[in-house]
């Protein structure tokens, strides 16, 4: 009779071992049939970078990699230089302090890119703008594994917190790929997101943003009031126009995302996420010349 009870007491353990046991398969056989090529099916060991978000482009040429400039610039076995498309590393100027030269996101950008590809061969796949003004290569870059498989150089930065998305108007590929890998790092605090320089500024804050012309910031808040003034769009985030922060739509966007940028004109009341240089046109503001600048946060269209 005794050893019933036992049995009895143990029968819903091993029911519920047996269930988490087969979800474990089934989440396994998924991974498999649904995880592109390339990304990792069980976690890295710890101090691994983590996964890239995937960038499929197809095509460019292959160079080595001699030496790291920053964390977003290579220099190749050609002489040429190759900067990162899409993201945007810390820089020393970033930091507010005296010892700005030895800023540690700047720092562990350059080290955490030379960890990928110091020495490698990597995959320029070029699209639209292919030189800056500083005449270097600007594209995306993958690594080539000695298995075949690659690794997104720009993903890689942005999913550890070594890098912001950054769009600047023209053709940039795989741009919510971008956005996705930065918000892995974002809303875990890690990397460059542990220090305040590069929290998101809350939009009501124009004093701290009038503060920071010529700054990158990632600004949020609900819009006000949107309206079309000729071939911009304006959308104003507080009660005074002249001195609150606000957001314009560069013609040149309007003239080439008609329909997108018409829907903008339906974004009071919602939330939103932009990011780009801070100026000063009455209050601060910036202003929009790639689409992948602004996210609705509310779920709106």
């Amino acid at each position: 009779m005794t050893a019933i009870r036992n049995l009895e007491r143990a029968l819903p353990d091993a029911i519920a071992l047996a269930h988490r046991r087969r979800a474990r398969a089934l989440i396994g056989a998924l991974c498999i049939a649904a995880c592109p090529v390339g990304a990792a099916a069980t976690p890295p060991p710890d101090g691994a970078p983590k996964a890239s978000a995937v960038c499929q482009l197809p095509g460019g040429t292959e160079r080595g990699v001699v030496a790291i400039i920053d964390g977003e610039t290579l220099r190749l076995d050609d002489g040429r230089e190759l900067r990162l498309l899409g993201i945007l590393a810390p820089r020393a100027t970033d930091a507010a302090t005296s010892a700005a030269d030895a800023w540690p996101p700047a720092a562990s950008a350059k080290a955490a890119l030379a960890q990928l590809a110091q020495g490698q061969r990597v995959r320029i796949a070029t699209a639209g703008q292919q030189r800056d003004r500083y005449a270097r290569i600007v594209a995306h870059a993958f690594v080539r594994g000695s298995d075949g498989s690659e690794r997104w150089l720009q993903g890689d930065l942005l999913a550890n917190g070594h890098a912001r998305a950054h769009f600047s108007g023209g053709d940039t590929p795989c741009s919510e790929a971008l956005v996705a890998a930065e918000g892995h790092a974002r809303g875990s605090g890690i990397g460059l997101w542990a220090h305040a320089a590069y929290k998101p500024k809350p939009a009501w804050q124009s004093r701290i943003l009038s503060r920071s012309p010529g700054t990158y910031q990632i600004v949020e808040g609900k819009v006000r009031r949107a309206e079309r003034k000729g071939e911009r769009i304006h959308l104003y985030f507080g009660r005074d126009m002249r001195s609150d922060f606000s957001v314009i739509i560069a013609p040149e966007l309007t003239r080439s995302e008609p329909a997108w940028t018409a829907q903008l004109l339906g974004a009071a009341g919602h939330a939103v996420r932009v990011r780009g240089w801070i100026a000063m046109r009455n209050g601060p503001m910036i202003e929009v010349t790639h689409t992948a600048q602004i996210e609705l946060l509310d779920g709106a269209r």
